[in-house]
């Protein structure tokens, strides 16, 4: 990462007051000049936002016992004082002069090597490069800047270290400092709290991976949402939101670590735990395979704004469908019912009781049926934009539209295209896409089906009152058509995948309205037991 989207990144997500003291890191005097490099500012403020200073804490915490073991017969302030503040033996140049003369103890040495400061404490080896001390430092000026205890007891606790579990102590101690100091200034830190908690709730009811399924959310949702000493999971949403990112975290650290046995949270890597900042580095890290597609309901409008509602969460998390088609049931349909109590509960007391007796807008079946139409309805769109590629005599058409027909039925039509532009492509005349549009012309006479999609996508254009479809559009804008046909199609694709596994899930012997009978009782006790003080409070 370049020096100047390490400095955007530290903007990102945070208070004033860690702005300010980065920016105070940056300005810090020094025995010439400026204390500290900005880029080593500039990369300890993206390992903050990033939740990626665990590395850094360990080899600040070996460097701290270097300092501290280091024989010198000039100290009077304390080794890590004159170290880094009086002598600020910060520079590669000026850290390799400092451990000029290598040391050997019986159970330890230290030595400076061509490339690294080489450590040893007891069977334990580490290795620190000269290079890093500038950014090392910086780290350490910031922990002792908000905790100035801490050079006492980083003092005190290395120089006494018998083997490398102090000095592994003391970086799990200077981790829980930073994170402290980030879970108020920095708004990932409350994710990251959320995170710690649904991964100890995991192991404390011995859900290990692959954890994520409908029951598992449900559960955690149920007991999180009265938990008091939860960080916020009131909402059916949150937990499942978080639970599928929780889920995505630990997959992804499992493989990065190769770490099978264990998915737990804590500080002890030797032991295969994985610290809270790693599972935050690893989902922040983690980049979306998923474009925003949400312009789909702007303009030209493909899709209204209730539609998009509801296909977002599906979009966002396609890939859990299989695993959760029943949880994203849930949310839309008790989602929304406890949308509409926390909007009651921050206008009185007693329109929070009155929506607490009411019952949801749809049930599981309803839902099933919303989903259908929309998929009605969203192919009535896909054949509205077949008609004004048609009308442009843009050969897209011709891709789009066999692609909406059964698979027998497009294969003659290529067939057939293929055979007549085999012949007409001699006899004719013209550019090539006015041979193949003529051509598909009358291709479209020969096949019924294809005359019926083309004679419906007529009638959707007509049809369309929304924005983008009122008027045939310019043959500039259509590239903005092509995107949305792309975009609809994958829409389409998601609701295929989450219909075809409701099916499963509401087999002969348990349908969806005994499904949702026994849930709407869940949803409702549990709405009580979250809302049911604030609703009486009138009373």
């Amino acid at each position: 990462m370049s020096n100047n989207l390490s400095a955007q990144m530290a903007r990102y997500g945070v208070s004033e007051s860690f702005h300010a003291l980065i920016d105070g890191l940056r300005e810090t005097p020094g025995l010439t000049d400026k204390k500290f490099r900005v880029e080593d500012v500039n990369k300890v403020a993206q390992y903050l936002v990033c939740r990626n200073y665990g590395k850094a804490c360990l080899e600040l915490s070996y460097l701290c016992w270097a300092v501290i073991n280091y024989p010198s017969d000039k100290i009077s302030h304390g080794p890590l004082l004159e170290f880094f503040w009086l002598n600020e033996n910060i520079s590669p140049k000026r850290f390799r002069q400092a451990f000029a003369r290598p040391h050997q103890a019986i159970d330890s040495s230290i030595g400076i090597s061509e490339d690294h400061l080489q450590l040893r404490l007891k069977d334990n080896k580490f290795a620190i490069s000269p290079t890093r001390v500038g950014v090392l430092s910086v780290l350490l000026e910031l922990i002792i800047t908000n905790a100035p205890q801490q050079l006492a007891l980083l003092q005190d606790t290395l120089a006494q270290a018998q083997d490398v579990s102090a000095i592994k102590a003391v970086s799990s101690e200077l981790q829980k400092q930073i994170y402290q100091y980030l879970s108020v200034h920095l708004i990932q830190a409350q994710q990251q709290r959320r995170f710690r908690y649904i991964t100890l709730w995991l192991d404390k009811h011995n859900h290990r991976q692959p954890y994520l399924n409908d029951r598992v959310v449900l559960e955690f949702w149920q007991q999180a949402s009265v938990d008091h000493t939860s960080p916020g999971f009131k909402l059916y949403a949150s937990a499942l939101t978080d639970m599928i990112g929780v889920a995505q975290a630990l997959q992804q650290a499992k493989h990065a670590q190769s770490l099978e046995h264990s998915s737990s949270i804590g500080f002890d890597l030797d032991a295969g735990e994985y610290s809270p900042d790693t599972i935050d580095q690893i989902l922040f890290e983690q980049v979306s395979d998923q474009p925003d597609v949400s312009w789909l309901c702007q303009s030209p409008k493909f899709l209204t704004k209730a539609q998009w509602a509801l296909l977002e969460p599906l979009y966002l998390h396609q890939g859990q469908i299989p695993l959760l088609s029943l949880s994203f049931v849930r949310l839309a349909v008790f989602g929304q019912w406890q949308s509409s109590l926390v909007q009651a509960k921050r206008k009185s007391s007693d329109l929070l009781r009155q929506k607490l007796n009411e019952l949801p807008s749809q049930t599981y079946t309803e839902f099933y049926g919303q989903l259908v139409q929309h998929k009605k309805v969203m192919l009535e769109v896909v054949a509205a934009i077949i008609h004004i590629f048609y009308s442009h005599q843009d050969l897209r058409y011709l891709g789009l539209a066999i692609a909406q027909l059964p698979s027998a039925a497009a294969d003659e039509i290529k067939r057939l295209m293929r055979q007549s532009l085999t012949r007409q492509t001699r006899l004719q005349g013209g550019s090539k896409n006015e041979v193949v549009f003529a051509q598909s012309k009358k291709i479209i006479e020969q096949s019924i089906l294809f005359q019926q999609l083309m004679q419906s996508a007529v009638q959707a254009f007509k049809a369309n009152n929304k924005t983008g479809f009122k008027l045939m559009p310019a043959v500039n804008e259509l590239d903005e058509y092509q995107e949305g046909h792309d975009a609809l199609c994958d829409c389409l694709k998601i609701i295929a995948t989450l219909t075809k596994q409701l099916k499963k899930t509401w087999s002969n012997t348990t349908t969806s309205a005994e499904i949702y009978s026994v849930e709407l009782d869940i949803f409702k006790h549990q709405f009580a037991e979250i809302y049911q003080d604030e609703a009486d409070a009138s009373q």
